[in-house]
């Protein structure tokens, strides 16, 4: 009985630890990806200053 329950823990821990891991990679994606359009919108925000100060 002691070491089926060793068994059935150590795969919901293994399931568990899984699942993190797959949530983890989703955050760090999504935050790669927000932290790409931040950049992009800084960029087109310093172009707008170039341009600005080009026409004066």
């Amino acid at each position: 009985m002691g070491s089926s329950l060793t068994i059935v823990l150590t795969a919901i821990i293994a399931g568990i630890g899984y699942v993190l891991k797959i949530e983890i990679e989703k955050r760090r994606e999504i935050e790669k990806q927000l932290s790409e359009k931040k950049y992009g919108v800084y960029i087109s925000i310093i172009e707008l200053f170039f341009s600005m100060f080009e026409t004066i």
